[in-house]
């Protein structure tokens, strides 16, 4: 990969869910857990106060952990929406100099951190609970 330049390091990804659903269930996963489901891309979330986006409605922080030598990489979760029915989960590292040592590596931690983010977020209790969320906002 050493032949190959990266114009961004960030990765983004549909998600068919409703912002305001989306938003619910992604909530749901904030703490330190293994969101990914693999030990190798293990990513907690901790949500961080960010300056207002009128694009973004979730922006977390979290640790990616990266196969092999090295520390975890630090980086922004975002939500957004996408279209009415549709939002976008994005991921990018947070330092000024992303790790391009261990850039195929990022790519493959954060392509499968993104994959199992998508498949929580979209679970059906993910949906139970949005559901549930959405009730009890609308009778208050």
């Amino acid at each position: 990969m050493s032949d190959t330049f990266h114009e961004t390091w960030y990765v983004a990804r549909r998600v068919r869910l409703p912002i305001e659903t989306a938003a619910v269930a992604l909530d749901a996963l904030v703490g330190p857990h293994d969101v990914a489901g693999d030990a190798a891309r293990a990513l907690s979330l901790r949500p961080i106060a960010s300056r207002p986006d009128a694009l973004v409605v979730r922006r977390l922080e979290g640790s990616l952990s990266l196969s092999g030598i090295g520390p975890a990489v630090p980086v922004e979760i975002e939500l957004s929406a996408w279209s009415r029915a549709e939002s976008e989960l994005g991921i990018r590292p947070t330092r000024l100099r992303p790790p391009r040592l261990r850039a195929e590596r990022y790519f493959t931690a954060a392509l499968g951190a993104l994959a199992g983010l998508h498949e929580r977020v979209t679970a059906p209790e993910a949906f139970a609970r949005a559901s549930a969320s959405e009730l009890l906002r609308r009778a208050s």
